[in-house]
């Protein structure tokens, strides 16, 4: 039976003398390297000082050794007070937020894509992403996203900011986005756009009209809004029977414009191709009139030429199939587009909350 001075050690931890702690553990550690004992009193000065993660590690690795069973189980108190204090903090934050900020209700945390060309920055953040999320590295690993942000929690947006904001501190590229702040960027939903020259645009909208020049717009967001509605059939009895299909294809654009704080939105169901800038539309058959996708495609590869600086965001299929395992939040979102359709469809609230996110995160100095 060993002889080793574990109270005493104990006792100079608990009153704060952990220079003394630290140099008994060491003496005695090098005579007896594999005690338990002394490894577990290490952890408990490493987080007594601050120290969370060195101590949290070694708390663990008591776990995966030959240690006692009460080694053992002091060992996870001491990971279930790590656990605790984080999420005392983290309330108490979260607590300070919903006291100071204008920004309430519902919202989403999400994290950003860590390129997987970059081993070393992403096997970092999925190290400590497991430790922030309490959870395995191989959880980890499937958390953090490689090409498209991908949200992680609903929820009050104190409490997605409290803990987004130890994500950050960890260097976890993360962001949360309320409910509140996607209906509070102003849009103007464009009839058609007219060209001044000298590259400056004027949009055509209800409430009037928006100059601009086309370096402003620092992103163009695309994407393609199905239309469902009840078509009759007859079935193999050749009896009249009601199924739904899809009836159309919208193709809707975003353009975004942070120095204005301003949206410009428009799509292929209600723009007036006959009005405004006129764009040529190559038609093999020159007696056929152009078709509303030929018109779109062609006004695109315009403005695509003409704003070769702004970005293009058109993965919003990926999004929209992310976003609808959470119906409830997409529900809370009014989408702004006038589009007639024959039933409300959730898709048009992703897309709101697409633009509106990808609007947020550069508006706050982020990169995706």
């Amino acid at each position: 039976m060993l002889s080793l001075p574990l109270s005493e050690i104990a006792q100079l931890i608990q009153q704060c003398q952990w220079q003394e702690a630290k140099s008994l553990l060491a003496h005695w550690r090098s005579q007896y390297p594999d005690e338990p004992q002394l490894k577990l009193l290490e952890a408990h000065l490493a987080y007594a000082m601050g120290n969370v993660s060195e101590a949290e590690a070694m708390f663990r690795k008591i776990l995966k050794s030959q240690a006692p069973a009460s080694v053992w189980a002091e060992a996870r108190q001491g990971l279930r007070q790590i656990e605790e204090d984080e999420f005392k903090r983290r309330q108490q934050r979260a607590k300070e937020i919903a006291e100071s900020s204008a920004e309430q209700g519902l919202g989403f945390l999400a994290l950003l894509p860590v390129p997987p060309e970059n081993v070393s920055l992403r096997s970092r953040a999925v190290e400590r992403l497991a430790r922030i999320l309490r959870t395995d590295l191989y959880t980890a690993k499937f958390k953090l996203p490689t090409r498209h942000l991908k949200i992680i929690r609903l929820g009050a947006i104190a409490e997605l900011q409290a803990h987004g904001e130890e994500l950050q501190q960890a260097q976890i590229p993360a962001v949360w986005i309320s409910k509140q702040a996607i209906e509070q960027i102003p849009l103007k939903q464009v009839r058609y756009f007219e060209v001044l020259g000298l590259g400056e645009v004027r949009a055509i909208h209800h409430q009037g009209d928006t100059r601009f020049a086309l370096a402003e717009v620092s992103a163009r967001v695309e994407g393609v809004l199905p239309t469902y509605g009840n078509v009759f059939d007859l079935n193999a009895k050749y009896q009249i029977i009601r199924r739904e299909q899809m009836l159309d294809r919208v193709r809707i654009c975003d353009f975004h414009l942070p120095q204005r704080q301003l949206i410009l939105r428009f799509h292929d169901s209600n723009y007036q191709f006959s009005q405004g800038v006129q764009v040529p539309v190559s038609q093999p058959l020159p007696n056929l009139k152009p078709t509303v996708h030929q018109r779109w495609q062609a006004l695109m590869t315009w403005f695509a030429s003409a704003m070769p600086h702004s970005r293009v965001y058109d993965h919003f299929s990926h999004f929209q199939d992310m976003l609808m395992m959470y119906p409830d939040f997409v529900k809370e979102i009014t989408p702004r587009i006038e589009l007639c359709r024959p039933k409300p469809q959730l898709v048009d609230n992703c897309f709101e909350i697409y633009s509106a996110t990808l609007f947020l995160i550069q508006q706050r100095g982020l990169a995706l």
